[in-house]
């Protein structure tokens, strides 16, 4: 089940309630998607429902959600579901059919026209080059900016694996973020494994670092 299929729903049934009302709704879907486990999902899903029924506006909603989205056969729509690196929409077709809304201005083409917009698509598409698996791709500056500001803040976590030019991260939730101290040790540079792939230090510029500072850790 997508999640963006849930949160369109949701939306609909919530668009005439208070802002507050709306946003301690999204913040439970939230807080519930990102699960790690079905231990957390149980946990957290007891915790979202209580807060839901302590509001008078949301008795109902607190209801359908339950009966719709967590005890229905639609209830696989959290994180922990989708395995690492597989699309997390049940139809990847939708991001490609809305670039060709975007070419078509949402306008039913005869089939002539339709096959040269499909064709001015692919000539638009950038020209990329497949790379190795071992090969370590080095992010956007946009990208390694937010990155860096969320370890910095410690909303995320750095673990190590098996292949010394990667790590997987966590996200971490309110009241996981460590203290001060801790917070100073997670920001310690982990540059070593991302500089495996470049020749020098230099050529490793600190605003295109793969992930940014980080604490090589073990689970």
């Amino acid at each position: 089940m997508c999640c963006f299929h849930v949160l369109y729903n949701v939306r609909k049934r919530t668009k005439h309630m208070e802002p507050a009302t709306r946003k301690a709704v999204m913040d439970g879907i939230v807080r519930i998607h990102y699960t790690d486990n079905m231990n957390t999902l149980c946990s957290e899903k007891e915790a979202v429902l209580s807060k839901w029924r302590e509001i008078p506006e949301l008795t109902t909603f607190s209801s359908y959600f339950t009966e719709r989205w967590l005890d229905s056969r639609f209830w696989r729509w959290q994180a922990f579901h989708t395995p690492a690196g597989f699309a997390t929409t049940n139809n990847p077709r939708e991001t490609f059919n809305a670039l060709t809304k975007k070419y078509t201005g949402r306008r039913r083409l005869y089939m002539q026209r339709l096959f040269r917009v499909r064709m001015t698509i692919i000539e638009d598409a950038p020209k990329r080059t497949p790379a190795t698996e071992t090969k370590i791709q080095v992010a956007s500056t946009t990208a390694s900016r937010a990155a860096s500001a969320m370890i910095n803040t410690g909303k995320v976590l750095a673990f190590a694996t098996d292949n010394p030019a990667l790590c997987r991260v966590k996200q971490l939730r309110k009241d996981d973020v460590p203290d001060n101290q801790e917070l100073d040790e997670i920001c310690q540079a982990l540059d070593g494994p991302f500089n495996a792939d470049c020749e020098s230090r230099d050529e490793l510029v600190s605003e295109t670092a793969f992930l940014g500072p980080a604490l090589l850790v073990r689970e």
